[in-house]
């Protein structure tokens, strides 16, 4: 029986799987975006339901939509529905009626399910999941999610409490885990901390876990959003949307990617265009333009994040008296990647919190070895050793894992290269870099490097562009078009797009947002070249 992990967050899913014959789990990455998560998103019209990518995708174009349209597609989108979960809840769709919260999950994990199966199992029916849900919940949560991946298609259930799925993600890796594991768990909903108990290959949970159900990565985002809207107030005289207490949800979500970007960094500028909301032909009318830093956030979060390092200081004062010892701490949900969380945490922490996983995919990769039939002994932590990093020859191929190819077809080099083949390795700058197999799939009709070498646009028809970030092989953005010739200017500033509709595109690099050239009646030219 094929057998997912799979963790259902407030902004976020993520799926784990163990492949046959393998000793540890690893994460599923996913179609859609090549990433290990998808957004938490469900579209509903009254003709078609969209799931995670694809709603984002609108999103992140809908402030070009007609009011009349952008009003109707945030009518019809979910989010973070696992925050406001209601087993008699309810979400009107113009058109539709009600979609019951029972249904709405049921379609997202019946999506995933699909997904999981054409991209890691060949097809083959995946019948049984482990599913995450808060150690804080109520049995009718548990019932509904139950219900809900039942009537997905999945034939067995087994449920599992977040924090000893993300202390068994990290073991099954090999992290050095000890026998006390605190568990801070900053996601998108909510803020968890959790005491977990290591015996052997057992986990327990055994004194209360403590948290707020109030402060998650949603509520920095919200926070971030009211300051873009006081800022277009004094630079615009105009709010982001014209309906009062209402949030735009394509720009609530380029918050969030404003947010996780100075995660990484400490400042940046941020170009964006508001939803038009006084008919104004002219976008400049509504393009606002801020300079952001990581202090600048600092202050709008601190009061937040020093709420979950209180709540924290209290869980280990509980862990104290009842006779127990941290000897591991371990960070997971997305928001715990804000820098400020550790600079806080590291005052109070009795030991330094380990690092040698995604934090937003330990969770799903612990239900996956619980979901296990017969699961693998946890591996003992690896010494750590120092490795000399030797950059392979430039005329070696590797194949999907790593090894070394005998008769390499796949070798793409340049620009704007037309392929029919599923591209699985680029190489660039003398160095491999795996393009998550499967994901670069049959259809591919052009590439092009940016000229510093560190992007990659890809394009395939119908479905569009992809700009893809070279060091580490992650998705940075879909452009939602039908072209498929494209070519970096020489300056790198921008992307040129033309396909079969007589039309050329110019997308900005910094922000990608589009402006349509002229009609030059192109005549389908392939591939675009400036």
């Amino acid at each position: 029986m094929n057998h997912i992990g799979l963790d259902w967050g407030t902004n976020y899913i993520s799926v784990g799987f163990q492949p046959p014959g393998k000793k540890e789990p690893i994460a599923a990455k996913f179609r859609d975006n090549g990433k290990e998560k998808i957004p938490s998103l469900v579209y509903y019209s009254e003709y078609d339901t969209l799931v995670g990518e694809q709603v984002q995708s609108h999103l992140e174009q809908i402030s070009r939509y007609l009011p009349e349209d952008r009003l109707k597609f945030h009518q019809g989108v979910v989010r973070s529905l696992k925050r406001n979960l209601n087993p008699s809840g309810a979400h009107m769709v113009p058109g539709k009626g009600l979609v019951s919260h029972l249904d709405i999950v049921r379609d997202t994990f019946a999506y995933v399910k699909k997904d999981i199966e054409a991209g890691c199992f060949e097809d083959k029916a995946v019948d049984k999941v482990t599913l995450t849900h808060p150690v804080v919940c109520t049995e009718a949560y548990k019932k509904m999610i139950e219900t809900a991946a039942l009537n997905s298609g999945f034939k067995e259930v087994e449920l599992l409490e977040e924090p000893i799925a993300a202390a068994m993600g990290y073991a099954s890796r090999g992290a050095d885990v000890g026998r006390g594991i605190l568990v801070y768990d900053f996601g998108g909903g909510t803020f968890d901390v959790a005491f977990v108990l290591k015996e052997e290959d057992h986990f327990r949970i055994p004194i209360p876990s403590m948290g707020d159900p109030m402060c998650g990565g949603d509520d920095l985002d919200i926070r971030l959003y009211e300051y873009w809207n006081r800022k277009a107030q004094e630079a615009l005289g105009r709010p982001i949307t014209d309906k009062p207490g209402e949030i735009d949800t394509g720009f609530l979500f380029r918050c969030r990617y404003q947010k996780e970007t100075l995660s990484r960094i400490p400042k940046m500028e941020f170009i964006e265009y508001l939803p038009d909301i006084n008919g104004s032909s002219d976008p400049t009318n509504n393009r606002l333009s801020l300079v952001l830093e990581q202090n600048t956030l600092n202050q709008m979060f601190g009061q937040l994040i020093s709420r979950t390092v209180e709540i924290t200081g209290t869980m280990l004062k509980k862990v104290e008296q009842a006779g127990y010892k941290v000897d591991t701490v371990i960070l997971i949900g997305g928001a715990s990647k804000w820098p400020l969380v550790k600079e806080l945490l590291k005052e109070m922490l009795p030991v330094t919190p380990i690092e040698t996983m995604d934090v937003d995919v330990a969770v799903a990769m612990g239900a996956a070895w619980k979901a296990a039939p017969e699961p693998c002994p946890m591996p003992k932590p690896q010494p750590k050793e120092d490795v000399e990093k030797v950059s392979p020859d430039p005329d070696t191929e590797f194949n999907d894992q790593g090894e070394q190819n005998s008769n390499p077809d796949q070798h793409v080099s340049g620009t704007n290269t037309d392929i029919s083949v599923p591209l699985r390795i680029i190489w660039t700058l003398g160095k491999a870099y795996s393009i998550i197999g499967g994901v670069l799939e049959d259809g591919i009709k052009s590439l092009a490097f940016s000229p510093d070498g560190k992007l990659l646009a890809s394009a395939k028809f119908p479905s569009g562009v992809d700009i893809w970030e070279v060091s580490t092989s992650h998705k940075l953005k879909h452009l939602v078009t039908p072209d498929h010739g494209i070519d970096f200017s020489p300056d790198g500033k921008y992307l040129a797009t033309c396909g079969q509709y007589c039309r050329a595109d110019l997308w900005r690099v910094s922000d990608w947002r589009n402006t349509h050239l002229p009609d030059a009646q192109l005549n389908r030219l392939l591939p675009t070249a400036y």
